[in-house]
């Protein structure tokens, strides 16, 4: 039973502007309707939402229809004991989600570690002092405000290891090379494409120097590199690889904490070999056109000076010109000339734009359509 009613107020938990009292919902379990009252005018003059209950099956009840912060719970019970109810509150409610604070008469010192074995949190013996009360109860909500707050912090770091674990996964999974590095220049981290590159793994690639994975431009100097563009930069360089060096373009990202200080350093390397590809292609084709142009262009200037001497060859032999033997072979020899330079032009005139040039092995398939060309010729 209380001893006195008389007690300075209870401080919030974590000092003033934290949590209002009244913000704080308390159950009292106990059978005595005179110190059930007793405990709902100390508790609710201080501030704090009381809730009664008579019993420990209302008590459940009443705790599963609206969960308090803290159970004031009495350990003799009309129908059951605090222990079972205890026990029945901790499988639903978990230390940060609900304190429990038992009082007893009891004499038995057992008691105590049988309430901390079934989930208690603190416990108190008759009679005891509003003071001594209020002490317990500050001494619950405290311990009530670390479990929550750990719990959140927990949660907040389990949802933040998830992300890291995501974006690991992503980068992992790049088809470019993924290298961060210290602002001392020490690789910290690189993704397996980067460690294919090199021809090893990614661990092994820890502690070395960026600068040396890479083949830079001549009169570049890549230390300097990251003092003159602080904001990142961009550029060609080639990956040093462990057959022969691979074109890639480089992006160099600053990587700096919520008090904008350097952290560390990101750097991407695309592969660009395919397009260097296209673009020497591009290049060919653009050559060969040209080079079908200028056909065309003489294609067209040689039929014109060969078209007189082909028919003057002709006429000749139709009219008899030339009877002799030898002007007669000449005039032939200069026709069946004549004739193998026009079917060399022309055929050289349905040469037009041809599909590639890209060499498959050691054939080309400008080849490949030339022959397949000569072969459907009867």
């Amino acid at each position: 039973m209380l001893s006195s009613l008389s007690a300075p107020s209870l401080p919030c938990p974590f000092g003033e502007g934290v949590r209002p009292l009244a913000s704080w919902r308390i159950l009292v379990i106990e059978d005595d309707p005179a110190h059930r009252q007793i405990l709902a005018s100390a508790l609710g003059g201080q501030g704090f939402e009381v809730v009664l209950a008579r019993d420990g099956a209302s008590g459940l009840e009443e705790a599963q229809r609206h969960p308090p912060d803290v159970v004031v719970l009495d350990w003799q019970l009309p129908d059951t004991d605090g222990l079972e109810v205890c026990r029945t509150l901790r499988q639903t409610w978990d230390h940060w989600e609900m304190g429990i604070l038992v009082v007893t008469g009891l004499e038995d010192t057992s008691l105590e570690t049988l309430a901390f074995e079934s989930g208690v949190d603190d416990f108190l013996r008759k009679p005891y002092s509003l003071a001594e009360l209020l002490a317990r109860l500050r001494y619950v909500l405290k311990n009530l405000e670390l479990y929550r707050a750990l719990k959140e912090r927990t949660e907040r770091l389990q949802e933040a290891y998830r992300q890291v674990q995501l974006f690991q996964t992503a980068v992992e999974a790049l088809r470019e090379g993924v290298v961060f590095f210290s602002p001392q220049g020490e690789i910290l981290y690189a993704n397996p494409t980067q460690a294919r590159w090199q021809g090893c793994l990614p661990e092994e690639l820890r502690g070395q120097r960026w600068e040396n994975l890479y083949e830079w431009p001549e009169g570049m100097n890549p230390s300097s590199l990251l003092e003159d563009f602080p904001q990142g930069w961009d550029g060609e360089v080639k990956v040093r690889t462990a057959q022969e060096s691979l074109p890639c373009l480089l992006i160099l990202s600053p990587i700096r904490g919520r008090d904008g200080n350097l952290q560390a350093w990101a750097a991407i390397a695309t592969d660009i070999s395919f397009l260097k590809e296209l673009e020497e292609e591009r290049i060919r084709r653009s050559r060969i056109e040209t080079v079908m142009e200028t056909a065309v262009a003489l294609n067209h200037e040689i039929n014109n000076a060969l078209q007189p001497i082909v028919g003057l060859a002709e006429l000749m032999l139709l009219q008899g010109m030339g009877q002799e033997a030898e002007w007669q072979q000449s005039l032939r020899t200069i026709l069946e000339s004549g004739q193998r330079i026009a079917e060399t032009v022309r055929r050289l005139a349905e040469i037009t734009h041809p599909v590639s040039t890209i060499y498959m092995g050691k054939v080309r398939m400008l080849d490949l359509r030339g022959s397949s060309e000569q072969k459907e010729k009867p």
